[in-house]
C-alpha cells in the first residue's frame, strides 16, 4: 500500500492509501484527471518527494492550484496534484 496526499484545487488536502503494482498508475491518473507529469527540484518540497500534475493542465485549461501559489521559482502547476515518496513510484 502507498500513501499519498492530494493537494486538490479547492482547497482541500486529501490523504490517501492506495494499492501498488498494476492499480497505481491508473489510480494517480485518475486523481490527477489525465496522464502524468511528474515534477522535480520544486523549491518547498521536502526532499524524497515528488509531485504528479496532469500532463495536459494547459491545454486542458485547468484551475492553477492554490498549494503551489507559494512556491517561488516555478510555473503555476494546474489542477489536483499528488505528492507522494519518490520510491513508491519506482
Amino acid at each position: 500500500m502507498i500513501k499519498i496526499t492530494i493537494l486538490r484545487i479547492d482547497g482541500i488536502v486529501e490523504e490517501k492509501t492506495i494499492e501498488g503494482g498494476d492499480k497505481l498508475i491508473p489510480t494517480l491518473q485518475a486523481e490527477v484527471g489525465g496522464y502524468l507529469e511528474p515534477v522535480r527540484y520544486l523549491e518547498g518540497v521536502p526532499k524524497g518527494k515528488l509531485i504528479l500534475v496532469n500532463e495536459d493542465g494547459i491545454s486542458l485549461d485547468l484551475t492553477p492550484n492554490p498549494f503551489v501559489e507559494g512556491w517561488q521559482g516555478h510555473r503555476p502547476l494546474l489542477g489536483n496534484i499528488i505528492m507522494m515518496d519518490e520510491a513508491d513510484l519506482d
